[in-house]
């Protein structure tokens, strides 16, 4: 079940995440693990993995993926954020820069 913030705003792209709940518990091995959600949101050049099932392209240019994107980012501040976008950016969000790598064909079956 997929459970959309309850803030989340389409035409802004605001509180733009959902949580996954699952029918049953996780059972981890050495293929399945757990990881560690961080702590504070990412700093000016700091590099980062993201990953998700929307859209790879502006909003309204192409449907939410069926299969797991991912890929590697390097986050830019927000000043030059702002600079960039002005009010379009909202507290909620961070900006990173455009050319990233995908990481491998994540599948979710």
């Amino acid at each position: 079940m997929l459970l959309v913030h309850p803030s989340y705003n389409p035409q802004r792209n605001d509180n733009d995440f959902m949580l996954l709940r699952l029918q049953r518990p996780v059972e981890f091995s050495g293929s399945v693990k757990k990881i560690r959600l961080p702590t504070r949101c990412p700093m000016d050049g700091m590099k980062c993995s993201v990953s998700g099932w929307g859209t790879t392209k502006s909003p309204g240019e192409a449907p939410p993926r069926r299969n797991l994107q991912c890929a590697a980012i390097q986050v830019f501040g927000r000043d030059k954020c702002t600079s960039a976008y002005g009010n379009a950016i909202t507290p909620n969000m961070f900006c990173a820069d455009g050319s990233w790598t995908m990481l491998g064909p994540y599948l979710v079956g």
